[in-house]
């Protein structure tokens, strides 16, 4: 591997920057995503509610559907 192999290296592989390395690679650019953890399946993401604009965005990315097979609806929202 070497610094011409891709074009951006985005280190967090968090909400943020996941949905960066979607966007920058439906552009056709070639994207490194770092994260110093490993990905575990047993644990849950650190978003619980994904706000209606951030929906749209995920969307765009297409992976929303995909979102929506996978997670319940929320009907009701309440913060303190």
């Amino acid at each position: 591997m070497s610094r011409s192999d891709y074009d951006v290296v985005i280190v967090g592989a968090g909400c943020v920057g996941a949905t960066l390395a979607i966007f920058l690679a439906q552009a056709g650019m070639r994207v490194l995503l770092l994260d110093r953890k490993q990905l575990r399946s047993d644990i849950l993401p650190s978003t619980y509610t994904i706000y209606p604009p951030g929906i749209d965005v995920l969307d765009e990315a297409g992976v929303g559907q995909a979102l929506r097979a996978v997670t319940p609806p929320t009907r009701a929202i309440h913060m303190n």
